[in-house]
């Protein structure tokens, strides 16, 4: 977890994003794909 005031980066694997379902607690928040 990084916090730079207006931005909040959550950096997870698969496995603990789809266990804290964040996608449900910030679901309409802009997504950002990164490779």
């Amino acid at each position: 977890l990084a916090d730079y005031v207006d931005v909040i980066v959550h950096i997870f694997d698969k496995e603990y994003r789809e266990y804290y379902e964040l996608e449900n607690l910030w679901g309409d928040a802009k997504r950002v794909e990164l490779e």
